[in-house]
This record gives C-alpha cells, sequence and structure tokens, in this order.
C-alpha cells in the first residue's frame, strides 16, 4: 500500500527550490495509494507532556545570529512532536517518555530560508541524549542551487519490518513500503549550469553490501542512473550520506523521479531515512560517487 508522506509546508517564498514530486512511500506489490496518518502535536510554551524527556537546544545561522520561529520536530510511531524556537532561537523539545525507544532516534529542523538539519538523539539508560551537538545547529541559507524534498524531511522507514532484535535493526516507526519516491524538474537553465546532483541524507540500518539497497534517478525519455546505498554503521547509529548522480543525459525540462530503494529479493533490508535534500553541482566527468560519515556517539544531556 502506498502511504502519501507529510508535507512539510515551508519555504514558500523560494518555490523554485522544491522538488515538485509527492515523495510516495510505496510498496512494490501493490498500485494502490492512501492517506498518512501522523497526528501532528506542536506544544506551545504553555502545554506539557507527563513524564517527559525534554531536549533543549538554539537555532542559529552560519553568523551566529539566532534563528526564531525554527520548527524542531521528532515523529515517533504516527504521532510527531514538534515545537518552535522563541526570538533567541532557544527551544524545548519535549517527547513522552513512556515510547518505547530504539537506541538512536532522528527528527528534523527546519526555518524558512534555511537549508533544513537532522536531529540526531541517543536513547541511553532511561535518559534521551542529544548526539554531536545536532541540538544546536547552524543552519546555512538556501541557494539557488538547493532542492529541498519536501516529504523526506520526516523519519521513513522502507523494508518489510522483518528484522531480528540487534541494535541495528530497531526503528522509529513502521515501515512504509519498500521505496520511497519523489521528483524534481531539471528546468533548462539548470541544466546550462549544473551536469548532476548531489542527494544527501542521514540513515540507518543499511546494509546494502549484503542487500543491494539503491538510490536512482529515472525519467519518461528513458534516462537511469542507479547507485548503491553506503552501509550504516552497525553499531545502529545514523550517517550522514551523500551520492552524487549524473544529469547528463537527461533533458532540459524534463522531470525526474529520485527514488530509494529496499531491493533484496528474500528479504528486504530494513532502514531509515532522513533529511533529503539535494544540490546541483557541475563535474568535468558527470559520473557520480556516493559517501557516507557516522556521526559519533550520544554525549550531552535531554
Amino acid at each position: 500500500m502506498k502511504n502519501t508522506l507529510i508535507k512539510t509546508l515551508l519555504f514558500t517564498s523560494m518555490i523554485s527550490l522544491v522538488a515538485c514530486g509527492g515523495g510516495e512511500s510505496e510498496d512494490s506489490n501493490s498500485g494502490s495509494k492512501g492517506s498518512s496518518d501522523t497526528t501532528k502535536i506542536e506544544l506551545g510554551t504553555n502545554q506539557d507532556i507527563t513524564n517527559s524527556y525534554d531536549t533543549k537546544g538554539i537555532i542559529l545561522d552560519q553568523n551566529n545570529q539566532p534563528i526564531k520561529n525554527a520548527k524542531i520536530a521528532i515523529t515517533l510511531d504516527n504521532i510527531e512532536y514538534s515545537t518552535r524556537s522563541n526570538q533567541s532561537g532557544q527551544y524545548t523539545l519535549k517527547t513522552p517518555q513512556e515510547y518505547v525507544y530504539p537506541e538512536y532516534v532522528s527528527g528534523v529542523i527546519t526555518a524558512e530560508g534555511y537549508k533544513p538539519a537532522a536531529l540526531i538523539l541517543n536513547y541511553k539508560n532511561k535518559l534521551l541524549l542529544t548526539n554531536d551537538n545536532s541540538n544546536n545547529p547552524k543552519l546555512s541559507v538556501l541557494q539557488e542551487n538547493d532542492v529541498i524534498f519536501f516529504n523526506g524531511l520526516t523519519v521513513i522507514h522502507l523494508g518489510n519490518d522483518s528484522f531480528g532484535g540487534s541494535v541495528n535493526s530497531k526503528f522509529q516507526v513502521k515501515s512504509s513500503g519498500v521505496t520511497w519516491k519523489d521528483s524534481f524538474i531539471y528546468s533548462a537553465d539548470k541544466k546550462s549550469k549544473y551536469n548532476q546532483i548531489c542527494i544527501s541524507m542521514s540513515a540507518k540500518g543499511v546494509q546494502s553490501s549484503t542487500s543491494s539497497d539503491t538510490i536512482e534517478l529515472s525519467s519518461k525519455s528513458g534516462q537511469k542512473v542507479v547507485k548503491s546505498l553506503v552501509d550504516s554503521p552497525t553499531t545502529g547509529e545514523y550517517a550522514n550520506a551523500q551520492y552524487c548522480l549524473s544529469l547528463q543525459n537527461f533533458q532540459a525540462d524534463e522531470q525526474i523521479e529520485l527514488k530509494v530503494a529496499s531491493n533484496d529479493v528474500y528479504d528486504a533490508d530494513d532502514f531509515e531515512i532522513i533529511n533529503i535534500i539535494g544540490q546541483y553541482s557541475h563535474t568535468s566527468t558527470g559520473t557520480g560517487t556516493g559517501t557516507g560519515t557516522g556521526t559519533g556517539t550520544g554525549t550531552g544531556t535531554g
């Protein structure tokens, strides 16, 4: 069953930077489409959750100036918990202690006119800790070569929900299918300047070396570029990964589909991804690359 993921309506003043697709997650065995049943709870300064974990931080720009009204959100099962930063860029995100947390959970921080950032938390010894200072990001201003995949700004679990109990196989939301899709328009202006797009994301649980997980660009004209996903740390941590994919053979003004897939025939690899964004660039070869880096261990307080 296809589940359309939550579409966050941000950056409306910079609509030209937005990916245009539906950002769908789909099960390849079904052609039906359904709507998301995610419940959203945005907490104000006077609202509270009994027995909560409080994740605190400050949102700044690259000039160390506070960003107000940034949204900080984490989805646990089918409930999104979120809050906003104040005039000083400070925030407190409350999440319930009674939730059965995996060792690593992820959320996203968004602000109008800025590139989003992943929020990574580490659940350890009944505490929810911040990871690699991701609760205190310095957001970068959106540029004309950035592409925001809005439906990649919430945690996405791909696979068939068939996994063991290792730390690398514990997830915060249920599987939404074996593929996630979105699309963007490769305009004539962009084609005149750029011949590749680099897709970045944070991921955990990817075991592509044994399961053939992939990222792919394709179009109705028949062009296709496919790369294997980079394996995530076996410790279950999130890792930042970037995949540079060639646009050299795609046509101007063509709608290009982006797809991330769990491809194993017998037992689809289960993994989670978040904060999927793209950036056009130019390379002399246009062949594309894929890299991944770990996020480190949990530090700080929650």
